[in-house]
Formats: C-alpha cells, sequence, structure tokens
C-alpha cells in the first residue's frame, strides 16, 4: 500500500501527554515511511474532531476512510451526535471508549448538566433506572444509538481481577469485513465469545502456565 497515504491524528487535552508522544513515543519508532504522516495537537476531542467535519463538509467532502478511535477521561465529551457525524461518513469506523459504571452510578442524579449530557443521543437512557441489569442494559441502549448511524455494532468489557466492570468498548461500522477483522481480535483475548477480558481470568491463565 505504499500508494496509500496514512494520516494518524493524536488529540490530547493534556500538553504533557502530547509531548511526551512527540518526543519520546513517536521518535522510537524511527524513520516513518513516506506515504505515513503523524499530526499531534492538544484540544478537546469533542471540539476538534467537530472542526475537522465542519471544515470538511463545508466544503463538500467526505472524511477519507478513517478508523476513530476515542478514549476519552469520563462520558460528557462524546456526545452521540458527534460520533454519529464519523459514521455518517461512508468509509469511517468508530471504537469507542464508554465508562458505562459512571453512567450507572449517575444515573439518578439531580444535576441537569449530568443528566441532560449527550453521550447516548436520546435521553431513554433515564429510563431504565429500575432495570434489574443496568449496566447491560445502558450497553445496550448505547449500542441501539449507535445502530442508527451504523450496520454493525460489538461491545466488549473489560473486567477487573474481582471481575468487576471497568469499562466497555463499543465498535461501529458500515462494512461486515471491519466487523470480521474487530470480532477477531476480541477472540483472540476471550474464546468464548469475544466479549469480555477479565484480569481474574488471565491470572489465574499466567498462574496455571507458570505452574
Amino acid at each position: 500500500m505504499s500508494g496509500t497515504e496514512f494520516v494518524f491524528i493524536f488529540i490530547d487535552q493534556h500538553a504533557d501527554r502530547i509531548e511526551y508522544l512527540e518526543q519520546v513515543a513517536l521518535p522510537r519508532l524511527g524513520e516513518l515511511p513516506s506515504n505515513v504522516r503523524v499530526e499531534c495537537g492538544t484540544g478537546q476531542f469533542d471540539v476538534e474532531m467537530a472542526e475537522i467535519l465542519d471544515r470538511l463538509e463545508d466544503a463538500g467532502h467526505n472524511l477519507a476512510p478513517a478508523f476513530a478511535f476515542v478514549d476519552p477521561f469520563g462520558f460528557s465529551d462524546t456526545p452521540m451526535d458527534l460520533i454519529g457525524r464519523i459514521l455518517d461518513h461512508p468509509q469511517s469506523e468508530v471504537f469507542v471508549t464508554v465508562m458505562l459504571e459512571n453512567v450507572n452510578r449517575f444515573l439518578q442524579h439531580q444535576n441537569p448538566k449530568i443528566a441532560e449530557h449527550g453521550l447516548f443521543g436520546d435521553p431513554g437512557w433515564r429510563d431504565l433506572v429500575d432495570e434489574p441489569d443496568r449496566l447491560d442494559m445502558l450497553g445496550n441502549f448505547y449500542a441501539d444509538q449507535l445502530g442508527h448511524h451504523a450496520e454493525f455494532v460489538w461491545s466488549f468489557r473489560m473486567e477487573d481481577e474481582g471481575n468487576r466492570p471497568i469499562y466497555d468498548l463499543f465498535f461501529a461500522t458500515k462494512h461486515i469485513d471491519g466487523l470480521k477483522k474487530m470480532k477477531r481480535a476480541m477472540w483472540s483475548v476471550d474464546a468464548g465469545g469475544g466479549r469480555r477480558f477479565s484480569d481474574q481470568a488471565q491470572q489465574a491463565a499466567c498462574r496455571a502456565a507458570d505452574s
């Protein structure tokens, strides 16, 4: 694929992390191929991504084939309308970290800024307060909202050494080949179904291998 240009855009709101990426991490890769370009910038994902999409859409252009890995520090800066805008471009995929456990804890919070944040793009998530398994229901609700913009959605849960949920990963795409590749990657760490990774199970496997 030497005739294809690859552009990696890294955005982080913490300047020290961008500095580390530019001065330490990237130089370790050595000289990159001439068709690979890296851009790093300090900023907030939702603001920076919206500006990129605004420029493209105002000019009548589509986003180049893109894989957007969105890994926020909370759940308030990844609005569904922005994730949907990315997916509405025909050759785009998203991989989003969602702190569902945090959302679950704030489900009954009265602060309007929390109650009305745009993570789900639909206020119906607040109606799940009486569901017996709220975490799974929140995950299903989020996947359903992604499904308005994508043909295929797949989720994966990360759990700690006590099998307690840490966060959930959601992949969304319009292309079956993208789904197959993501499922293959997830099955490589969860042969039982490609849906979850537990530190407890991983540590048990390591102990068994060492014995």
